[in-house]
């Protein structure tokens, strides 16, 4: 019974050891894991931060009049806005029909044309006046992104230059007339105007 019960108990510790090893790798594992992904994410939240700077800035750039038409327009495109128009046309039809013995506004409702029609006035100017905003701010955007490709296309065509320079003085050579084209400095300006002349008139 001792020459059986021996190899039990050598086994039983073999497992409480692999177990203790697998948690351990497990541990390791997963701290690294966690390392990596903070690692990683790091340029990820620095380019959301200066995203939300950007925007933020654009944001507290805004004159008083422009803020004074974004308030007034972001409250009038709203179900709540929908709502209380209805109401309120319906009980001035309501009250000026039914109700007051003198009504102040008669049908047709002369007055409340008149007040519909001025509100839809100020409603389109203000509406103009924002989406003119807006378009600033998207060419400005525009403008911004252009920048940074055609200096990543800078970078980049650097990069394949000391590469190739690199790949030649350890003897390897690339012949291919893609790689010639590519490590050549790319004409923006060039690029514009064939893609004007080859686009359509009217897209």
């Amino acid at each position: 019974m001792r020459g059986c019960q021996a190899p039990n108990q050598v086994l039983t510790a073999l497992r409480m050891l692999f177990a203790e090893m697998e948690g351990d790798v497990v541990h390791i594992f997963n701290s690294g894991r966690s390392c990596m992904e903070e690692h990683l994410n790091e340029p990820v939240a620095d380019s959301i931060e200066k995203v939300v700077k950007l925007a933020q800035q654009s944001h507290n750039s805004r004159t008083a009049t422009a803020k004074i038409g974004s308030f007034i327009t972001g409250g009038v495109g709203t179900m709540a806005s929908i709502i209380t128009h209805i109401m309120v046309i319906l009980g001035w039809c309501v009250y000026n029909s039914r109700i007051a013995r003198v009504p102040i506004d008669p049908f047709p409702y002369n007055l409340l044309t008149l007040f519909v029609s001025f509100e839809s006035v100020l409603i389109a100017l203000l509406v103009l006046m924002n989406q003119n905003r807006m378009a600033r701010h998207d060419e400005l955007r525009e403008h911004l992104s252009l920048q940074i490709e055609v200096l990543l296309e800078q970078e980049i065509t650097t990069a394949l230059v000391l590469l190739k320079n690199l790949c030649e003085k350890q003897g390897i050579t690339a012949q291919s007339s893609i790689l010639t084209k590519l490590v050549e400095t790319t004409d923006i300006q060039h690029l514009a105007s064939e893609l004007e002349k080859k686009l359509p008139t009217e897209l």
